[in-house]
């Protein structure tokens, strides 16, 4: 028996993209219930699902997802950013090249085309988060085992069910080195044509063992990755995935031998942590059990089509080649992670649980100089002395400071509660009222353009070491 399977890498990719956007929807219910374009992404990832060959669909899902995150600006999490600047770019690349062959029946050539279109920054974008991923991290928060992030992240897991996970000192810098060595090797060795596997194996593993952490965007963020890891599959791996999957359908042992091995392992992964995982809601509990299993079915497919098959040597001439105009989705990325260095926002800016500090004319950054900040606004600090409005109570309560850009945007969207504030800005005192809708103070407080509503966002300062946020 021989199944005849058609399928290609503009299929998988599309299948692969629809599974991650419903991740991104389901792993944040807050926003996605209450936004119109999150139910429209969803119904059109569903459809997708079904019909991964279909162009419309993948190019429609990515309109709706694309609406979703700019309506959801300027608080979602920073691998939804990154993926918004990437549903841009893929959408405009779809476009540029499918208005070619709008009248056509698109081919496997066509197909090839399309997906090389916007494969190459694809591939580049992820390149680049993982540079940021180390550079962000190269400070001396990060680097201390009692605060740092992969402390953190580590004890998070442990307390989530594993608690076989030894609590030592050894371990904690292990985590710590271990994230930064591995976050090097996996985009170097995905650079190399040699490689490649070996840094798509060293990055399903990392970011399948990270997501075991209760954050709530921890999941949506490997299955990210997870399937952007495909974009750097030889272009002959659909084929060879066939081919895997019909000579195990037929028995041969050589097919049959790995796979039974990989899944029985995967099995008894998967049940283990599931028997030992410690979820606080059925929904968190759900979703984590779905990334599990699904998670763990590409690692299987993965490895066994590697180990499997071989694979040709030859790499398309456009593997990292980009068109000059598609050049600005690289750009706008690699900007965004300057961000903190630019003294511009310190929220979505690719520095997710790394210790980093660049505000208030301090930072604990190993090289990165203060030189760089083209704004103020990481410099203009404000310190809540005194409030009884809820969302400034939180920064007293967590002993943190607030940029006077962040402070300008609470008053404004709460100018319509009667409220007052006392608190330090630049060594100056100053209080505040707000009575039927009139702001009574010394201090001015403007309004912010949209625009710079929409794209900056600062997060909380730790009046002491910069300990670990998202």
């Amino acid at each position: 028996m021989r199944l005849n399977l058609k399928f290609d890498r503009l299929s998988i990719f599309s299948l692969l993209w629809a599974v991650a956007t419903l991740f991104h929807i389901i792993s944040f219910p807050a926003n996605s219930l209450s936004n119109p374009f999150a139910w429209g992404t969803a119904f059109f990832a569903l459809l997708l699902l079904f019909r991964p060959q279909s162009m419309l669909l993948l190019m429609v899902m990515l309109f709706f997802s694309i609406c979703k995150t700019v309506s959801w600006m300027p608080f979602p999490p920073n691998h939804i950013v990154f993926e918004l600047i990437l549903n841009i770019g893929i959408l405009i690349a779809l476009i540029y090249k499918f208005s070619s062959h709008f009248s056509k029946k698109l081919t496997p050539q066509h197909r090839e085309e399309l997906f090389n279109a916007f494969a190459p920054l694809t591939r580049m974008a992820l390149l680049i988060l993982y540079f940021y991923a180390v550079l962000h991290k190269l400070n001396t928060d990060y680097l201390n085992p009692a605060i740092s992030c992969g402390t953190v992240l580590l004890n998070g897991i442990r307390l989530n069910g594993f608690s076989f996970i030894p609590d030592n000192q050894f371990l904690k810098l292990s985590a710590i080195y271990g994230t930064l060595i591995l976050e090097s090797a996996i985009p170097f060795f995905l650079c190399i044509r040699k490689t490649r596997s070996l840094g798509i194996m060293l990055g399903l593993a990392l970011h399948f063992f990270l997501a075991l952490h209760p954050h709530d965007g921890l999941v949506s963020f490997s299955v990210l990755l997870f399937s952007m890891f495909f974009l750097f599959t030889p272009a002959d791996f659909p084929d060879k995935l066939k081919s895997t999957i019909n000579n195990i359908i037929q028995g041969k042992k050589q097919y049959v031998k790995p796979f039974l091995f990989l899944a029985l392992i995967s099995i008894i992964l998967l049940i283990f942590i599931l028997i030992n995982i410690n979820r606080t809601s059925r929904l968190d509990l759900l979703v984590f059990d779905t990334w599990c299993a699904w998670g763990l079915f590409l690692i299987v497919i993965y490895l066994t089509v590697t180990f499997s098959e071989n694979f040709s040597d030859s790499e398309t001439r456009n593997f990292f080649q980009l068109k000059p105009v598609f050049w600005i989705f690289p750009i706008t990325i690699f900007l965004n992670g300057a961000s903190p260095y630019l003294g511009l926002k310190t929220e979505t800016s690719f520095s997710m649980f790394s210790n980093l500090r660049t505000e208030g004319r301090i930072t604990n950054h190993l090289f990165m100089p203060l030189s760089l900040h083209l704004t103020n606004w990481q410099e203009d600090l404000v310190e809540i002395k005194q409030t009884d409005l809820k969302p400034l109570e939180q920064y007293i309560i967590n002993n943190q400071l607030i940029t006077f850009f962040e402070f300008q945007r609470i008053i404004r969207k709460n100018v319509n509660h009667d409220f007052h504030v006392a608190y330090n800005r630049n060594r100056k005192s100053y209080k505040l009222k707000i009575e039927q809708g009139k702001i009574n103070s010394l201090d001015s407080i403007s309004q912010i353009p949209y625009l710079l509503t929409k794209i900056m966002h600062f997060r909380p300062i730790d009046k002491g070491a910069c300990l670990c946020k998202h």
